[in-house]
């Protein structure tokens, strides 16, 4: 998880509209990857993207498949 709160951490200091545009572009990553079916990796990308940009529906979405493709859907 280091290389993830070190994210969040520069993400702390973005503008809105970068935040936003990271987010898309982590959301982006995820869906990308969601074809090799490595849904640990792809979820990490959905929840940094959350924190980004929590009030978007799509990522709210792409995590709750995630956590379905898991089996963890309780965990959201």
């Amino acid at each position: 998880m280091g290389l993830f709160n070190s994210m969040l951490n520069t993400a702390a200091g973005m503008s809105n509209a970068a935040r936003q545009q990271r987010a898309i572009q982590l959301n982006q990553m995820g869906v990308e990857l969601v074809q090799s079916f490595r849904y640990e990796e792809v979820l990490q990308y959905f929840l940094e993207a959350h924190e980004l940009a929590p009030n978007d529906p799509r990522i709210k979405q792409n995590i709750d498949l995630c956590y379905q493709a898991l089996k963890m859907i309780d965990e959201y």
